[in-house]
């Protein structure tokens, strides 16, 4: 799963959040570069292991 998603943010951030499509469980990296004002680039990368749910769902509760 290659996506690539191009943001612009016209105020100064220190949290960028970007919406995701549901991901299935298995091991992701994350590239992520941004450009400041000043044209100052960073840029670095993170991984993380989505696992497979182990919740049960729910019942509903019970009429009297």
């Amino acid at each position: 799963l290659a996506r690539r998603r191009e943001l612009a943010i016209e105020e100064a951030a220190k949290e960028v959040t970007v919406a995701l499509p549901a991901l299935i469980p298995g091991e992701y990296v994350v590239n992520w570069r941004v450009a400041g004002k000043d044209s100052h680039v960073m840029s670095g990368k993170f991984a993380f292991t989505l696992a497979a749910s182990t919740a049960v769902p729910a019942s509903k509760p019970q009429q009297p």
